[in-house]
């Protein structure tokens, strides 16, 4: 009978030990999908019945407050758990916050409404800050994310040789897709380029569909090195002119392996599948966790130590750091020879670059890529401070100075024509020529958006030359061709009927660009364009026949609605209605 009761209190017990036990869930480290801040991360979550505990890292200047608002919470579907009480941080700012210390980040403790133990996943929103972390996982494992089957079997590592560095002008274009993107998370994506000709300042903001599609084109001088920045995390790229690539981008790999908490985790994970143009190379820099400047290896500490040395002593140490670096990259043998080049070659122009700065003149002209590093511009620039450029950076700062003018005139003035006249190197000034052009086409893109353009189309262009010309200005954005004439009274009708709509998308990125015929007297049309916000055309014959005909434009007012990828969306003859343009316009746009 005593072993009997004994065996029951040992029973009860561990079913009471196994019942405290399951109250509690904990996911240390937990992984995410995507976030809009580096103010605050996640290395902790404590799930029980009582609340739910968020160990967090802040970051922040030394001295700064730890606050958050009393508007930040948990959320998970539609319902949301509120922040009840922290740990050094203070709410509202109601209580003396604790500050970031000298190490730029303080460790905190939050705790919020109980989540469901059976959740796998929440999302933390700071409203006031707009601070968010999207698809945290409760789970011990990285968010699913579908990646196509012919992707799996991809290989890359492959010895090949890089490209060989040459002048030559052409268009690079990038297609490709977000994997994990939802259309509720605030991403940003930038490409951000090393052009010699506008160094340390050349991005190009990327616009993302609702499917997680994008699309870029860029005009090159060079085999160009960039980086694919979303948020807070990037992608080191090379880009070739006249080529084409396809990328395929895991959304939370790439999004941890910019975290403090789980870089170390996800750098060295594939974050990226390409396809096309430099497919191996361009793969492999997404998966490898080998930065392409020196200073990433150095702490602040060793930073600011380096700052107080000598010359000398500066060299010395930023000489020993490469070397033991590149002993190490010689000796991976995970990494390809294509690979190896190229890191190496930025690290070299690095080395350059510092030094230069330092007023010590290196010389990095002995490695055959260095074209490719990432910050030649900056050591071509640093070291024509200190002795005479080359014929071909004579021409690059030239180029630099007429496009700079141009930009800020709006124009190419007399005395630019004759300084681009001046520079030697054919693709330098040819590529100049092109970005005078885009220069050009910008600066008519926002006399649209604040005035009416008057714009003129040479008779020579015919046939199927006529639209892509007159599209070619505004590439990248919505476009709403309206086809009328001075006489038309429906037309008419339907400008006013317009002017709500128009003022309700004005900080949208849409064109409206007017066309009429010799039937519209030239200056009877050019009376009524006047107070008319757009571009307009008074075509010839010839062509506005042609394009009538070619898109059924039976009858005025007719309406041709082009996405920003520059495919027809939506063809009407007669005005269909001010919500149905509306509507096709938002899809023009991509949303």
């Amino acid at each position: 009978m005593r072993s009997l009761w004994v065996f029951c209190f040992v029973w009860l017990l561990c079913i009471s030990v196994e019942a405290a036990v399951s109250e509690r869930r904990e996911v240390e480290h937990p992984c995410f999908i995507a976030t809009n801040t580096s103010k605050i991360e996640i290395r902790k979550i404590i799930l029980t019945d009582a609340h739910t505990q968020v160990d967090a890292v802040m970051y922040g200047n030394p001295g700064e407050p730890l606050v958050l608002s009393s508007n930040t919470f948990l959320t998970a579907g539609k319902a949301s758990f509120r922040l009840r009480e922290t740990d050094k941080v203070s709410i509202d700012g109601l209580t003396e916050p604790d500050v970031i210390p000298e190490s730029g980040h303080s460790y905190v403790t939050l705790s919020f409404d109980p989540v469901p133990r059976d959740t796998h996943e929440i999302n933390f929103v700071e409203k006031d800050f707009n601070w968010k972390i999207w698809g945290i996982q409760l789970v011990d494992k990285e968010p699913y994310v579908y990646l196509p089957s012919f992707l799996e079997s991809q290989s890359f590592g492959t010895d090949t040789e890089l490209p060989t560095p040459v002048l030559k002008v052409g268009r690079n274009i990038i297609n490709g897709y977000v994997l994990g993107y939802e259309p509720s998370m605030e991403i940003e994506m930038t490409l951000h380029l090393a052009d010699w000709m506008f160094p340390e300042a050349w991005s190009k903001q990327v616009k993302i569909l609702p499917d997680g599609a994008f699309h870029i084109e860029t005009n090159l001088l060079t085999g160009t090195p960039a980086r694919l920045q979303v948020n807070g995390a990037s992608l080191n790229l090379l880009m070739m002119p006249g080529e084409e690539m396809m990328v395929y981008i895991h959304l939370p790999r790439l999004s941890m392996s910019g975290s403090e908490v789980l870089k170390k985790t996800f750098r060295n994970r594939q974050k990226a599948w390409y396809t096309g143009s430099c497919e191996a190379l361009n793969t492999e820099l997404a998966t490898r966790g080998y930065p392409l400047e020196l200073e990433a290896f150095l702490t602040s500490d060793e930073k600011a130590e380096m700052k107080e040395m000598s010359a000398e002593d500066y060299q010395a140490s930023l000489v020993s750091l490469m070397d033991k670096k590149k002993n190490a990259l010689t000796h991976d043998k995970k990494v390809s020879r294509t690979f190896r080049n190229y890191v190496m070659a930025n690290w070299n122009v690095d080395l350059c670059r510092l030094l230069a700065q330092r007023g010590i003149v290196p010389d990095a002209s002995d490695d055959f890529y260095s074209w490719y590093g990432y910050r030649y511009a900056d050591y071509q620039d640093a070291v024509c401070k200190l002795r005479e450029p080359s014929v071909l950076w004579k021409d690059i700062t030239g180029a630099r100075a007429v496009i700079q003018d141009c930009m800020k005139k709006k124009g190419l003035t007399s005395p630019d024509k004759k300084k681009l006249e001046e520079i030697q190197t054919t693709e330098v000034r040819n590529f100049t020529s092109e970005r005078i052009k885009l220069v050009e086409v910008l600066v008519a893109r926002e006399k649209a958006v604040k005035g009416h353009v008057v714009e003129h189309l040479d008779t020579l262009v015919q046939g199927a030359d006529i639209l892509p010309a007159i599209l070619a200005a505004h590439r990248g954005q919505a476009v709403l061709l309206d086809f009328w004439a001075t006489w038309c009274g429906p037309c008419k009708k339907s400008f006013t009927a317009m002017r709500p709509l128009k003022e309700s998308l004005s900080g949208k990125d849409i064109v409206y660009i007017y066309l009429t015929g010799p039937t519209s007297p030239e200056l009877v049309w050019r009376g009524a364009v006047s107070g008319m916000n757009g571009v307009h055309y008074r075509l010839s014959k010839p062509q506005w026949d042609y394009l009538c005909k070619s898109y059924g434009i039976t009858g005025i007012p007719g309406y041709l609605v082009i996405g920003y990828d520059g495919k027809l969306l939506a063809r009407y003859v007669g005005f269909p209605g001010v919500d149905v343009l509306q509507k096709d316009l938002l899809r023009a746009m991509g949303q």
